[in-house]
């Protein structure tokens, strides 16, 4: 097949590109490169011009590089607002639904149908901090509102990526099974995940701090190191590329993902590839929605409580001789749920129906 794959988040289609092209298939990746992570793709979205220029740059590109849409057997959107939301891109997203024998749009990342759902979890990435009775849900434009009804009613198949996102296209009939995040394992090196001086070193990446509930996992982190000083290493930093947070995970022995959410991430995928141990969402509810038993997943669960976060910590300080196999269980699980090839031949299936 060929097939197109239309903007990307934290290397969803990049990792899935991968895969399909170990089946055989001829793929490309058009995207803007996700911002500051600078991924890879072969039809560029991007711009390198400051300010106002690049905003300008990415809005023409994309028009400019119409003819490079053209001649696929699937084109899939990473999500209905691949693109910076604007009345003029429905006229480039009309156009371009009309070049592929089939279309699919990804449940990833936030839209209309995740907002209006939020109030389905008992927590999400939205929560308030503190119970302070403010909405911290962001409102969409009716512009943006208006695009994604056009790409629900125009595209074949909705394919959800884990259950926040699933959750709201229950009623849809284009609405898919919902597919596990790929990873590619083979491009990703995995050494022991050994203690240095006898210190666990306990990692957290920043990227929307507040949607991932940064400032609970700091507390927790810090009244770890305060009360531990001897024994803990904390690390936190963020807005770098994808080459250079593999390069940081390297020294990591823990990985704190994100609290305010029932799934985990990429960030958390290539941490497991790693052979880290990983904090993150891992509710039962999601695990249930991408078919993983409770025992096959070593992700420790933490919620959007500082209080959990820390028993968590002091689970893993008392068990600091468990962290290297738990890490190997770690790349024995991406390995066997998310692998990029085995999620390649879910979508082929789907994308064939």
């Amino acid at each position: 097949m060929n097939i197109l794959l239309f903007g990307d988040y934290s290397g969803l289609h990049n990792n899935l590109q991968i895969g399909l092209e170990k089946l055989g298939h001829s793929v490309k990746v058009a995207s803007n490169g996700d911002g500051f992570k600078d991924l890879p793709s072969d039809i560029s979205l991007g711009s390198s011009s400051p300010k106002l220029l690049g905003k300008i740059d990415r809005l023409i590109r994309p028009f400019l590089e119409i003819n490079s849409f053209q001649g696929f057997d699937v084109t899939q959107f990473i999500n209905s607002n691949p693109l910076t939301v604007c009345k003029v891109n429905k006229i480039l997203y009309e156009k371009i639904l009309t070049f592929s024998k089939k279309n699919f749009l990804l449940a990833c990342g936030d839209d209309p149908v995740f907002y209006k759902n939020l109030d389905k979890f008992r927590y999400h990435p939205y929560s308030a901090i503190e119970d302070d009775g403010i909405s911290h849900i962001p409102t969409y434009s009716k512009t943006y509102a208006n695009i994604h009804n056009f790409f629900v009613e125009k595209v074949d198949g909705i394919i959800p990526v884990m259950v926040e996102y699933a959750m709201g296209y229950r009623d849809y009939d284009k609405v898919t099974c919902t597919i596990p995040l790929p990873i590619d394992t083979d491009s990703i090196v995995c050494n022991e995940n050994n203690l240095i001086n006898e210190k666990i070193h306990f990692f957290h990446g920043l990227n929307r701090p507040f949607f991932k509930g940064t400032s609970i996992i700091e507390e927790a982190l810090y009244k770890l190191k305060s009360n531990y000083p001897d024994d803990v290493k904390v690390s936190i930093a963020g807005n770098m590329s994808k080459k250079e947070y593999l390069s940081v995970l390297n020294d990591a022995n823990v990985v704190l993902d994100q609290c305010k959410g029932y799934s985990y991430g990429m960030n958390a995928l290539y941490s497991l590839a790693k052979g880290k141990v990983v904090m993150s969402g891992s509710e039962p509810e999601a695990l249930f929605e991408l078919g993983i038993e409770r025992n096959d997943c070593p992700i420790l669960n933490i919620q959007p409580d500082v209080n959990q976060i820390y028993e968590q910590l002091l689970i893993l300080l008392e068990k600091r001789e468990q962290i290297k196999d738990i890490g190997i269980e770690s790349r024995k699980f991406v390995e066997r749920y998310h692998d990029s090839k085995i999620i390649a031949k879910r979508y082929i299936d789907i994308w064939q129906k």
